[in-house]
């Protein structure tokens, strides 16, 4: 008695979960035809859609007054359809409900589980560009950075990357440009823009 009281719990948990739509299949007696299903969906107050699958017999049936998502099947709607003396047959299509499902936050770990830098670069400024590793050193939230380190895991690096800066004052004579600036790149082809902004191009080797 107990093993039949849970399967009638867990049927009736089944169809509530259930969503019915609008639509209808509607089978006709004999041939039928587009224009007698016409007919009985205009006296029924439904519209039809055409047949399913080019099928003589059995078409598509839309009420507009009915949610295009519910959870009740409505039996006033489908009644009316099988109560017509050309209906063979009416069902109320069920329909599909969706759940959003979440993601996970990537990470170097996620990217690159195996793979890490051995050490940061060594530069003496690497620790004041929070942009490149945000450790929380200027009071931001860690870890809200460009993620490089992701990409230098995998051995991603600057060689034979060049770089266009829109700029009115780069100093293409510091120690780290000066042997990299190519100045034979320099867009001149607008003067009107190039007086506001000159373009300098830096070729990282």
């Amino acid at each position: 008695m107990v093993e039949g009281a849970y399967i009638l719990i867990a049927l009736v948990s089944t169809a509530s979960a259930e969503v019915f739509t609008n639509s209808f299949f509607v089978k006709l007696h004999g041939d039928g035809g587009r224009d007698t299903a016409s007919l009985v969906a205009a006296r029924t107050g439904f519209d039809n859609f055409g047949p399913v699958l080019g099928s003589d017999n059995e078409f598509h049936f839309v009420h507009r007054g009915l949610a295009g998502a519910r959870t009740k099947r409505s039996m006033p709607h489908t009644r009316r359809l099988k109560v017509d003396p050309l209906v063979q047959y009416a069902y109320q299509l069920p329909g599909f409900k969706r759940v959003k499902r979440g993601y996970k936050p990537l990470n170097v770990e996620n990217l690159v589980p195996h793979i890490k830098p051995e050490r940061d670069p060594t530069d003496p400024y690497f620790t004041f560009q929070w942009y490149l590793k945000n450790t929380g050193q200027n009071g931001g939230k860690p870890k809200l950075d460009l993620n490089v380190e992701a990409a230098w895991a995998q051995g991603v690096t600057g060689k034979n990357v060049t770089t266009a800066i829109m700029d009115d004052g780069v100093d293409y004579m510091h120690e780290d440009l000066k042997y990299n600036y190519v100045s034979n790149a320099i867009n001149l082809t607008c003067s009107i823009i190039n007086q506001v902004h000159r373009e300098t191009w830096l070729k990282y080797l």
